[in-house]
């Protein structure tokens, strides 16, 4: 999965993600980021504009990675008749800032995380994580049969 922008990136690390690939543009001037990717012992790429522009087209602010896919929950591991859960059921959310945003909105609440149909519905993209600024580091996704 390739995601895109300092802050989400900076969860992707504060949540212990796998990156396999960042890459910095090689104006970045960001010295705390750069701190944070050493004081975690990143290795990281600098590539100028055009070459990030070709990992993705979007609105990186000179940071791109490549990390591990999302790894979606299993509902029927995680449901417990002991206790009361809270999950928020989506269906057909096309747009992934829409989606985003309500993951960044779920992430600020008591629910146990959200459930997704497999069809008809945008799945975690970067474009996805962007949007929803972190909080898919922190929101529960269990992704079940239409």
């Amino acid at each position: 999965m390739i995601i895109y922008g300092k802050n989400i990136i900076k969860e992707a690390i504060k949540n212990k993600r796998p990156i396999y690939h960042l890459y910095i543009d090689k104006k970045f001037k960001d010295m705390a980021f750069l701190n944070l990717l050493q004081k975690k012992k990143l290795i990281y790429h600098f590539l100028d504009k055009h070459q990030l522009n070709e990992k993705t087209p979007n609105h990186h602010q000179g940071v791109v990675a490549e990390v591990q896919e999302y790894n979606y929950y299993n509902l029927d591991e995680y449901l417990s008749p002991y206790s009361l859960q809270k999950f928020l059921i989506l269906d057909k959310i096309h747009d992934p800032q829409n989606f985003g945003s309500i993951l960044r909105t779920l992430a600020t609440t008591d629910f146990d995380g959200v459930i997704l149909g497999k069809k008809n519905q945008v799945l975690l993209t970067g474009a996805v994580a962007k949007a929803a600024s972190g909080a898919l580091e922190y929101v529960k996704i269990f992704l079940v049969k239409n």
